[in-house]
């Protein structure tokens, strides 16, 4: 948490420009983790259910498989339980591209808030008011601003 502060005290004397955008930008990432979870407690919350459903339903097959194959109704079952597992399959992707999307939102405003910074300090060397120095102590930290808040949310590219 102290990592951004660091870094916005060391590059506000270089460019307070640069350092005022790369310090806006840092608290859009928990709030896009917060917004994430939100949604993925609504996502999961339907979902919880059929995931419970789905291990009894296979439970209750298997300890009837024995009188199923007896019956000759297995191969029905087997169909039932293919059916069911795709439902899964496709549930479980609806989740993991929900924590993809995740990742993207946060790689976005990271990224973004970079460039963005790196740009600033472009815009003021080319007008003199940034050395050459300063540009490029802002060019190699502003990816570092983002680093410690993009380590709470899911894992990365990044680290």
């Amino acid at each position: 948490m102290l990592a951004p502060v660091t870094l916005f005290l060391v590059l506000a004397p270089v460019s307070l420009k640069a350092a005022v955008i790369l310090m806006i930008c840092v608290p859009m990432i928990p709030v896009s983790i917060v917004a994430v979870q939100k949604f993925a407690k609504r996502l999961l919350g339907r979902y919880l259910g059929q995931y419970a459903a789905l291990g009894d339903s296979f439970l209750e097959n298997l300890q009837g498989l024995t009188t199923l194959k007896i019956y000759r109704a297995d191969e029905a079952r087997h169909q039932a339980m293919n059916c069911e597992a795709e439902h899964f399959r496709k549930v479980t992707m609806k989740v993991l591209t929900m924590q993809l999307n995740s990742i993207i939102v946060m790689d976005i405003i990271a990224y973004g808030g970079a460039a963005l910074g790196i740009g600033i300090a472009a815009r003021e060397l080319a007008a003199g008011r940034v050395s050459l120095a300063g540009a490029l102590c802002i060019l190699l930290l502003s990816a570092d601003f983002f680093l410690p808040m993009r380590a709470l949310g899911p894992t990365s590219t990044w680290r």
